[in-house]
């Protein structure tokens, strides 16, 4: 007689294997990184709010840091710098407006991919910025320039 299993197995039934330590080694570690993961969206979705608030302020320090590194003809910095530092205190001291943000976020990713913010990509950064917080248009580019003597001048005096 040709048996399976040299223990019987009651009324018919198929012996049962056990599963091999690794094997539920292997489950332990994928239903913690499950859990990692599943804790992960969970946080991100109630921090949501800060989480917005923290890549933005990470993304136009990055700008603000691509124009001072490498100014670019027709890009005023000092008019640049001002809106940007207005946006990111309202920002800060108010709710993110989800609705608003999604057409902002899209629109300021765009721009300062290479590391250089032209005229075109610092002017769709300022216009998305405004768009998002229309009061920052009253910050116009005449408030920011400075009465200055040209370095130039002052050697001719000399």
């Amino acid at each position: 007689m040709n048996q399976l299993s040299s223990f019987p197995t009651p009324q018919g039934q198929a012996a049962k294997k056990k599963m091999s330590k690794g094997c539920l080694v292997t489950l332990a570690v994928v239903g913690f990184f499950i859990f990692l993961i599943l804790a992960a969206i969970a946080l991100a979705f109630i921090y949501k709010s800060e989480l917005a608030k923290y890549l933005t302020r990470n993304i136009i320090a990055g700008s603000k840091t691509a124009i001072a590194e490498n100014p670019q003809n027709g890009v005023d910095t000092v008019y640049y710098n001002r809106i940007a530092d207005g946006f990111v205190e309202k920002m800060t001291a108010s709710e993110i407006d989800f609705a608003k943000y999604q057409a902002f976020f899209a629109e300021i990713q765009k721009a300062p991919q290479d590391g250089i913010l032209d005229s075109v990509e610092a002017e769709m950064m300022i216009r998305a910025m405004i768009a998002y917080y229309p009061e920052l248009s009253k910050i116009s580019p005449e408030e920011t320039k400075t009465d200055s003597i040209p370095v130039d001048s002052l050697q001719a005096e000399e």
